[in-house]
């Protein structure tokens, strides 16, 4: 099985304030057809979930799956389907480097990897 990406997106922004951050990441995954609100509910939630996870663990099925929704440092991630990792350090009491990854995916056969390969 591989992977066929349907959309993806990847930034990082320096010398930056997390809520213009924020903005930035929303525009540009909306101009690959991502709506960033499926992952993540709004900005105030980002920078303080109303719960917080951080774990690592493998599926019956042999995906792997990790939830991470600590502070200005969120990743959603299961290895068939998608990865969605928003994050942010601050090296000011304001400002900070913020980086930005979103990829959606299905599990694609080996046969339709050869025809996608074929049309090419």
């Amino acid at each position: 099985m591989g992977k066929l990406i349907h959309k993806e997106v990847e930034s990082s922004y320096n010398n930056i304030k997390p809520r213009a951050f924020f903005t930035y990441c929303r525009h540009l995954a909306e101009s690959h057809g991502i709506d960033i609100y499926d992952w993540v509910s709004d900005f105030r939630t980002w920078g303080n979930p109303d719960t917080h996870c951080d774990d690592e663990w493998n599926n019956e099925d042999g995906t792997k799956e990790i939830c991470r929704t600590l502070p200005y440092n969120w990743q959603f991630y299961r290895s068939d389907s998608y990865n969605f990792i928003m994050e942010f350090e601050f090296y000011t009491e304001t400002k900070g480097t913020g980086y930005m990854y979103i990829a959606e995916w299905e599990p694609i056969s080996s046969e339709e990897i050869r025809k996608l390969k074929a049309s090419m």
